[in-house]
C-alpha cells in the first residue's frame, strides 16, 4: 500500500521537470492506473485481517473480488467523466500553451468558470505571468482594456457543457464585425473534440 500512496502522490504533486516546478497534467482517469491493483491488495489485507476473527476461509476470497467489483464500477464512472470532459480540458491547455509563447497582458476575460479554473493551474506554469481572470457577463465591452478575451460559444449552443443565457452578456460580442475596432484576434482553435458539434474558440487582444 505504501508503493500505491507514493505512485498517487508523484501523480498529484510530482513535476515534468527537474530544474522548474512543472506539474503532470492529469485526467480522473489517472486514478484508475492505481485503483483497481490497489483494491485487491486492500481486499486481501482486509480479508487476512477479518478471517482469524470470524473463521471464514470464503472470505479470502470474496473480500478481494467485492473490492475489485467496487471499484472497477468506479474507475468505470471515472472514465465516463473524464472522457466528457477530455475535449474542453485539452482545449484549455492547447489555448494556454499557446498564449504563453506570446507577449500577452495578464487579465484574462472568460465566459465560464471553467476557464478560470482550468486556466489558472495552467498559467501558473509560467512564474512571469500571474494570470487574474474575470467574467465577460454583465459587462460592457467598453470596460475592457489591457486583457484578453477567451470567447468559447460551446456556453451557448445546446450541445455544450452549459447553456448560458446570451442577454447576460454584451450582443457585440456575439457579432466579430460589432466588438470593438482596436480588438485584434490573436487566433482561434478549433475544440479538440471527435463531436461532431465542436466549437471555434476565440482568442482576441484588447488594447
Amino acid at each position: 500500500m505504501i508503493a500505491f500512496a507514493a505512485l498517487y502522490l508523484f501523480f498529484e504533486f510530482g513535476s515534468t521537470s527537474l530544474t522548474t516546478y512543472q506539474p503532470i497534467w492529469k485526467y480522473e482517469r489517472f486514478l484508475t492506473i492505481l485503483s483497481v491493483p490497489s483494491a485487491v491488495v486492500a481486499g486481501l489485507v482486509l480479508a487476512e485481517l477479518i478471517e482469524p476473527l470470524y473463521g471464514k476461509p470464503w472470505m479470502r476470497r470474496a473480500v478481494p473480488a467485492l473490492a475489485a467489483l467496487y471499484v472497477c464500477m468506479s474507475a468505470a464512472i471515472l472514465e465516463a467523466d473524464a472522457r466528457f470532459w477530455g475535449s474542453p480540458t485539452a482545449t484549455a491547455k492547447e489555448t494556454f500553451r499557446r498564449l504563453k509563447q506570446l507577449d500577452v497582458p495578464d487579465t484574462f476575460y472568460v465566459i465560464g468558470g471553467f476557464w478560470s479554473v482550468r486556466g489558472l493551474p495552467l498559467m501558473r506554469l509560467d512564474p512571469r505571468k500571474p494570470a487574474r481572470f474575470e467574467q465577460l457577463a454583465n459587462r460592457s465591452l467598453d470596460q475592457i482594456h489591457d486583457a484578453v478575451v477567451i470567447f468559447d460559444p460551446s456556453y451557448f449552443d445546446p450541445w455544450g457543457e452549459y447553456r448560458f443565457e446570451r442577454s447576460s452578456f454584451d450582443a457585440r460580442l456575439f457579432s466579430p464585425a460589432e466588438r470593438p475596432r482596436s480588438w485584434k484576434k490573436l487566433f482561434e482553435l478549433r475544440e479538440l473534440s471527435f463531436d461532431r458539434h465542436a466549437s471555434t474558440v476565440e482568442v482576441l487582444v484588447a488594447p
